[in-house]
């Protein structure tokens, strides 16, 4: 498994200039996970949303299926939502509604829905294209 340096850190003794301590940080594609912001076509879709859509739509996006982008909002995440965004549950469907309004969500069904790729996306750069005509066609 091909593992990669992300990070490295020495102490060092300022008297002496010994090296005290050293630590380095690995990393392999079965550790990581990212979201990546899109900018390709600008970036007025993320400044038009209210602090509570943001942050939604990037907690959306983190718990969404790597391999779909789809998510099925579980009891369990609203009330994360709820704690994290101090707000009530029927704020959340609210936000949820303006978010597929503004085009971050398409819903599937009552608590399914599919983010946005041409947006943010979590998977690898070459499946975006092919995210974003999926996305699309659930339009």
């Amino acid at each position: 498994m091909p593992r990669k340096k992300i990070g490295y850190v020495e102490r060092v003794d300022e008297l002496t200039g010994e090296i005290t301590k050293s630590v380095s940080w690995y990393s392999n594609k079965f550790t990581e996970s990212f979201v990546m912001l899109r900018t390709t076509d600008g970036l007025d879709w993320f400044l038009r949303l209210s602090k509570n859509e943001k942050s939604l739509i990037v907690l959306m996006h983190n718990w969404a299926d790597p391999k779909t982008g789809r998510i099925s909002l579980q009891g369990w995440q609203r009330e994360e939502v709820c704690i994290k965004l101090g707000i009530n549950r029927r704020n959340i469907s609210v936000i949820l509604h303006s978010l597929c309004d503004l085009d971050c969500l398409v819903r599937i069904s009552q608590n399914d829905f599919m983010v946005n790729p041409a947006h943010m996306f979590k998977c690898s750069a070459n499946e975006v294209r092919e995210r974003i005509e999926k996305y699309k066609s659930l339009k």
